[in-house]
């Protein structure tokens, strides 16, 4: 039998909060795509909690990105002073720091909040795959790594993404949204095209264009009014007016136009619930996640891998150019990766048994799933860093198992290589576990190894000038495919 769980990489719920961790378990989230209307739109009127499944409100608006920018709300900072006042209107309150114990970040997205410069756009590496770097050359000293997103943004629990976006005669106009991923000093930077992170090819860029870039500022509390907010932090910059729009709990609104909000939190109304939305622009990227259209696999089994050992063990690294210790994918091919599929065996079972009758009972294994890239350039990988702290595989069985992990690589793109590194959590001898992973005094038969993994290439499909939907949610809370209705702003007319 084999279990399969997808890790959710763009948000790692806090188990405080009473989310489900990663759990190895039989996927019941379906997914559906929807064709909204001729684009660009402006998209969601208030991001997920537009979204209605059955009639019902997806998410609260207090959970909800707020996206107010192309109003006239504009939001005032104060040097030396945390707090910050709006004007022309109010924000919804959202969730505050009181309503939990365990709060989550929450950001202002201050519109070209570190300004704008004027670049000169090539082409850059990597070529083969589906991802292009941008080379940046700005006309002044304008770049600093606090613009930088890192692959690390896009995976913790705040999920913080750096906007930026080009400016030009490509996308009818439009902004082309991206990130800086790296710089060389302060006139050179890479741009990685896709929103939010999301990578994507679409068009190789040359010649001279605006660039904007956004910042991101930790909000500690929203007033109950709806008028003003204080900052984590004092503001130290000058005193200056934004356009401005505000993350999520838990997940950030991105950009301009195309969104996505990971889910399955407090104040979502339906369990597993996810919303990816496209708002109809040339250049928008594909929708992400599990499988793909015209997607093809790379199966391999690695044959100098040790058995997943307890928490004495070394780690066991999956290098994507490794054929004995990983993927065994050409250079090319791992560059172009978008997702990856390891199975974890456990050949004897996975169960425990009493010492006095010999009775069978649930036994429970953890794991710690981290990776790693190199970027291009350089000589060898970045430092590790978490994807989920805690995947949790449970069965009683003696018959043979198998847990499936899916890995959405296409956030840490670009770059040349990648590793996934898996440390077991819990011993594979002694006493078994207890779910919450204390001893059970109970015999313990856990013995597991890496049986195989397989690499996806997906087939780029991104709808251009098609406003869409990709809606997720647990199958077990409808009798039938529940209807869905959007609430949106309607054509954008440069």
């Amino acid at each position: 039998m084999i279990y399969s769980s997808l890790i959710k990489n763009f948000i790692r719920p806090k188990s405080e909060t009473g989310f489900e961790e990663g759990v190895g378990s039989q996927a019941q989230n379906i997914s559906i795509t929807d064709i909204i209307s001729e684009g660009p739109i402006y998209g969601l009127v208030d991001s997920t909690a537009s979204v209605y499944l059955g009639g019902a409100r997806a998410e609260s608006t207090t959970i909800a990105a707020q996206s107010v920018s192309r109003g006239t709300l504009r939001i005032k900072l104060t040097q030396g002073s945390p707090v910050a006042s709006i004007s022309n209107g109010t924000i919804h309150r959202g969730q505050q720091a009181a309503d939990l114990d365990n709060p989550p970040e929450r950001y202002l997205i201050l519109r070209n909040g570190y300004g704008s410069t004027t670049v000169s756009c090539s082409q850059g590496v990597p070529l083969q795959s589906n991802v292009r770097a941008i080379n940046l050359v700005s006309t002044v000293n304008f770049f600093t790594d606090d613009m930088i997103t890192n692959p690390q943004d896009l995976i913790d629990t705040n999920f913080k993404v750096t906007p930026a976006r080009l400016i030009g005669s490509e996308n009818d106009g439009l902004p082309i949204e991206g990130i800086i991923y790296a710089r060389a000093d302060g006139t050179h930077a890479s741009f990685q095209i896709g929103s939010g992170g999301v990578s994507t090819d679409l068009v190789a860029l040359q010649g001279t264009y605006t660039l904007v870039v956004d910042r991101i500022v930790e909000i500690n509390s929203i007033f109950n009014n709806g008028n003003g907010l204080t900052l984590k932090t004092a503001w130290l910059d000058d005193t200056a007016s934004y356009a401005f729009d505000i993350t999520s709990s838990f997940a950030t609104t991105i950009n301009q136009g195309d969104v996505l909000w990971p889910g399955n939190r407090i104040g979502s109304q339906f369990t597993g619930f996810t919303a990816q939305f496209r708002t109809g622009t040339l250049l928008q990227p594909p929708f992400t996640g599990e499988g793909g259209e015209g997607s093809s696999a790379i199966s391999h089994t690695p044959t100098e891998l040790p058995e997943l050992e307890g928490p004495a063990g070394f780690d066991t690294e999956l290098q994507g150019t490794s054929a004995t210790k990983g993927f065994a994918l050409s250079p090319e091919q791992a560059q172009e990766a978008d997702e990856v599929r390891i199975s974890i065996g456990y050949p004897n079972g996975l169960f425990q048994t009493r010492e006095d009758n010999g009775a069978l009972k649930t036994n429970y294994a953890a794991y710690r799933i981290s990776m790693a890239v190199k970027k291009f350039g350089a000589f060898d990988f970045e430092q590790p860093f978490v994807l989920v702290d805690k995947m949790i595989h449970s069965a009683n069985t003696k018959n043979g198992i198998n847990f499936q992990e899916i890995i959405n690589l296409e956030p840490y793109k670009p770059y040349q290589d990648f590793k996934i590194i898996i440390k077991r959590l819990t011993e594979n001898d002694g006493y078994g576990y207890n779910e919450d992973l204390s001893r059970s005094g109970k015999i313990n038969n856990s013995d597991a190894t890496i049986t195989s993994v397989t690499t996806i290439l997906k087939e780029v499909l991104t709808y251009p000038y098609t406003a869409m939907a990709k809606i997720s949610f647990n199958s077990k809370q409808f009798k039938e495919t529940p209807t869905r209705t959007y609430h949106l702003r309607g054509l954008l007319v440069n």
